[in-house]
């Protein structure tokens, strides 16, 4: 059970490029979720150079996106707050596809490059990415359960492991901390 959530997590984290599996129901190519739960342009976002998104607003109500005058749906209330590092997966997606980015630290010229123009290469890779989010939330009681089973569990000692072969031996197995060389220093200090 855990392999499988393992490959299905990386078959939705790599957009089906990594761990495709026809027979295990994860094929080639970006996830896709059923019909009926399957997000669509609503509305068309405009493709004018004058009219890229400002703006963009979830309505729990609807379970819709709003990107300027175009929509989006159906989104869960849980793919648009899917957050890695606590950050919103879908706003950071798009705070770098909106006409002025707002907050945003400058890191290199490519900061300063921005979209002419809504594509229909943004709408799709916009839907991909909720697709694969409403996946990943679909597997998280999965994987509550994996995660109880697994706190749970006997626990396996060290002379199991390497019994079985699983680890190498103790003495062989450990690598030791070797003293830093004189050119190393510490990772807080500067060199002078």
């Amino acid at each position: 059970m855990a392999c499988d959530i393992g490959e299905q997590v990386i078959w939705l984290h790599t957009f089906g490029m990594r761990y495709h599996d026809i027979a295990r129901g994860r094929p080639e190519g970006p996830p896709r979720l059923p019909r009926d739960r399957r997000p669509e342009i609503l509305k068309e976002i405009s493709d004018s150079p004058d009219a890229v998104p400002e703006t963009m607003r979830y309505v729990s109500m609807t379970r819709q996106l709003h990107l300027a005058d175009g929509i989006i749906g159906p989104i869960s209330q849980q793919a648009f707050e899917y957050r890695v590092c606590d950050k919103r997966v879908i706003d950071q997606w798009f705070s770098f596809r909106q006409r002025t980015r707002h907050h945003q630290r400058r890191t290199s010229p490519l900061d300063d490059t921005r979209i002419e123009s809504w594509t229909y290469h943004l709408n799709r890779d916009l839907l991909d990415l909720i697709n694969v989010l409403t996946m990943l939330t679909d597997l998280e009681p999965r994987q509550e359960c994996l995660l109880q089973a697994v706190c749970n569990g006997p626990l396996i000692s060290m002379s199991e492991l390497e019994d079985s072969a699983a680890l190498p031996p103790f003495k062989t197995g450990r690598r030791t901390s070797r003293p830093a060389q004189q050119d190393e220093l510490p990772c807080d200090e500067e060199p002078v």
